[in-house]
């Protein structure tokens, strides 16, 4: 069975009540979108929280950054999700002198993100559910990653007004796959909301540059964004979400040129879109 029928078998029998979602806004094939009303209303899942580091293979403070965040998602399995970003222009992501080791794990997608933040002109920053916090940056979602763990426990005690469930299907003739996502809300949203999804790769394996100036040639890059399935920014959730409200939006993808299933794996979240664009709950599922 291929994965496109798979995923339509999944959300058989959903009742339909027209259009959730701006599909101007996806870039790849929207399988299903279907939303409706349920009662009783879900009981609110735990809180989960998303790092997003910007960092790069040039930047001899970057490893540093890696560990704190994988120590954080250690300590808080299920419970927080890592992910780095590479941009494609930032002279940290290049293969600086000596030339010839260091990959550019940049995205198009990934540089659309950091273009629309703002280049914080400096490497590893991250941001933690993309909160504007007083730290380091002034009024901005990046700060520096001694202050991501404060952050992270902030936002896990916080309780989130939307669960989400993933399924992921995946035909290795093909390398196509398909994505099914639900989102369950447990609160009224006064806001539109948006849905982004991100395909992951880890295991990569290219130069690192280290504190020392050396090359690490060895390096074992994890949790690197390789595209987006929605608009790298988000697609926007344009029904009225009162309790109760199930969002169901499968997308179809191919797998990129060299990306390797096995070490791949979905991140799915759900954000804000106006005033704000805090992320109110986040999950990932493996690629299959």
């Amino acid at each position: 069975m291929s994965a496109v029928a798979a995923i339509a078998i999944l959300a058989s029998g959903c009742k339909e009540t027209g259009p959730s979602i701006d599909l101007t806004n996806g870039k790849h094939n929207v399988l299903i979108d279907t939303t409706y009303v349920e009662s009783p209303v879900q009981t609110a899942e735990p809180k989960n929280v998303l790092i997003e580091l910007f960092t790069g293979v040039s930047c001899i403070n970057c490893p540093a950054a890696h560990v704190t965040v994988d120590n954080i998602v250690a300590a808080n399995p299920g419970r927080v999700i890592g992910l780095a970003l590479h941009s494609t222009a930032e002279p940290a992501a290049q293969d600086e002198p000596p030339p010839g080791t260091r990959q550019n794990l940049g995205s198009a997608d990934a540089q659309t993100i950091i273009a629309h933040y703002g280049e914080p002109g400096a490497r590893p920053v991250g941001a933690v559910d993309r909160v504007v916090h007083s730290g380091t940056f002034i009024n901005s979602i990046f700060d520096i990653a001694g202050n991501f763990n404060g952050y992270a426990g902030t936002q896990m005690g916080k309780t989130t007004p939307v669960n989400i469930t993933l399924t992921s299907t995946y035909d290795a003739a093909t390398r196509t796959g398909a994505i099914m996502t639900e989102l369950h809300y447990i609160a009224a949203q006064s806001d539109s909301n948006k849905l982004t999804i991100y395909m992951i790769e880890d295991s990569i394996v290219t130069s690192q540059l280290q504190a020392d100036n050396s090359d690490d040639t060895n390096y074992v890059h994890n949790d690197i964004m390789r595209m987006a399935l929605t608009n790298a920014l988000g697609d926007r959730i344009n029904t009225t979400l009162v309790a109760g409200t199930v969002i169901k939006k499968a997308y179809s993808y191919t797998l990129g040129t060299g990306w390797r299933p096995e070490h791949m794996r979905i991140v799915a979240f759900v954000h804000r879109y106006t005033g704000s664009d805090e992320i109110l709950q986040v999950k990932d599922v493996k690629l299959q």
